[in-house]
């Protein structure tokens, strides 16, 4: 967003409040105000404002799934200046929210100061998309793809499936984005095996992603009812994932976290996916036990 969008769109505020606050009605100029602020935000780049709340560090490291990313001092010191400027602006829209305070005496001034407030918060946002946000942007990245390659992985397979129900494919393509999936979910449980989410859990099941595979493939295990019994909940867990993940797929990288056990729904889907791979493979978990 450059200055000019940004001066528009508060001119276009001081024009409707110097109308409304002359009215004894102020709830309507608290809604204009909050409707504005919100247009003036969402037109900044939001990967770039991701980068502008980053976490503020102590070292020159941070630590994110037991793999260190450095971050420049420098760096440490934009993206928190970056916030400090963010919040100025928040604390003058809040003045302006006082009904004692804004009056068409004081209103002049308030609009002067939050203009000035909002160019110098301008000014650091250049900057910092142009010096800071790549380096702090890389490490969002890095830390991210094993839930990306995952989310991804899974969209492929799902479709796979119901392609599959409508036409034949070579087996290739099928074991191709089998393997994938395989690969990326069996990374993503290493991590949440040694790093616990918000209740403080990690992954304390074994779990074998291709054979979890290979029991929901079994042939016609719905039509067997003691297959079905076990097979039934397994294959509700996968499905559930799925769905999860599909969903963590379209809202986008920025609505998920980096640090991948903090992704709260996809590792408790997980969990229960591998509490009930645990219970099938005692029981049917080899041609032997199904005989």
């Amino acid at each position: 967003m450059t200055g000019r969008a940004s001066s528009r769109a508060f001119s276009n505020l001081w024009r409707h409040s110097k109308c409304q606050v002359a009215k004894p009605k102020v709830s309507n100029l608290r809604l204009r105000l909050t409707h504005e602020l919100c247009c003036v935000v969402v037109a900044y780049e939001q990967s770039i404002f991701r980068t502008m709340v980053f976490k503020r560090l102590q070292t020159d490291f941070i630590e994110i799934d037991g793999i260190k990313y450095e971050v420049t001092n420098s760096a440490n010191q934009d993206h928190f200046d970056c916030k400090e400027k963010f919040l100025n602006i928040i604390f003058c829209i809040e003045t302006g929210f006082d009904e004692d305070y804004l009056t068409p005496d004081t209103l002049p001034g308030w609009k002067k100061e939050l203009i000035s407030k909002l160019k110098e918060f301008e000014k650091k946002y250049v900057k910092h998309a142009k010096t800071t946000n790549p380096q702090l942007a890389k490490i969002h990245l890095e830390s991210m793809t094993p839930v990306v390659e995952l989310m991804e992985s899974s969209f492929n397979l799902m479709n796979f499936y119901k392609l599959a129900k409508a036409k034949n494919y070579p087996d290739f393509r099928k074991k191709a984005v089998t393997e994938k999936f395989v690969e990326h979910l069996e990374k993503v449980c290493l991590i949440i095996k040694g790093f616990p989410n918000k209740d403080q859990k990690t992954l304390d099941y074994e779990y074998d992603v291709a054979h979890i595979i290979e029991l929901l493939q079994i042939e016609n295990w719905q039509e067997c009812p003691p297959f079905k019994f076990y097979l039934d909940p397994l294959q509700k867990a996968f499905n559930e994932l799925a769905a999860v993940l599909k969903e963590m797929r379209r809202l986008g990288p920025l609505r998920n976290s980096y640090y991948v056990e903090r992704n709260y729904e996809m590792t408790n889907k997980i969990f229960e996916l591998m509490r009930q791979y645990n219970i099938v493979k005692i029981l049917i978990g080899d041609e032997l036990k199904r005989d």
